[in-house]
């Protein structure tokens, strides 16, 4: 059992039982993933993209993010569309400093999830240096905007 859901007890914030995640999920679409107790999720590969699906308590990933999962990943235009855009804007949004790491930021692990009912995205990015993480956050189709932490 994940950490999270031993400091929740047996019950959910919702007040349902929590349940155990199965090791292995298979999606006729999406294929195999396997249950990360780090990030609490699934994690597969599509289409080139490593993604994760979130485990709210429950067996198997909700119909819900699968769904949204499998839409962005078989037409990922917007979603590269938003950091093709995001990386334009680095130099307005980050300064000259950081414009050539900015621009060489690829996708990493894409992490789909609802939050108050609305599909949300938040995607690592590889290639940040000097200890930077660098992510992507997309709210349905809409690219929030990028940043980084260090």
């Amino acid at each position: 059992m994940s950490l999270i859901s031993k400091l929740r007890g047996a019950f959910g914030l919702s007040g349902e039982p929590i349940e155990e995640p199965t090791p292995e999920y298979v999606d006729p679409v999406l294929g195999a993933m396997n249950w990360n107790e780090d990030d609490e999720a699934w994690i597969g590969e599509y289409n080139g993209f490593r993604f994760a699906l979130p485990c709210e308590g429950k067996r198997e990933p909700t119909s819900a993010v699968i769904e949204y999962a499998r839409e962005t990943l078989a037409n990922p235009h917007w979603l590269n569309d938003g950091l093709t855009r995001a990386k334009a804007a680095a130099a307005r949004d980050f300064g000259q400093y950081y414009l050539h790491e900015a621009r060489s930021l690829i996708f990493g692990l894409i992490h789909f999830h609802f939050y108050k009912n609305q599909p949300r995205i938040f995607a690592e990015l590889e290639g940040g240096r000097d200890f930077r993480c660098w992510r992507i956050e997309y709210s349905g189709t809409k690219c929030d905007g990028m940043g980084f932490d260090n």
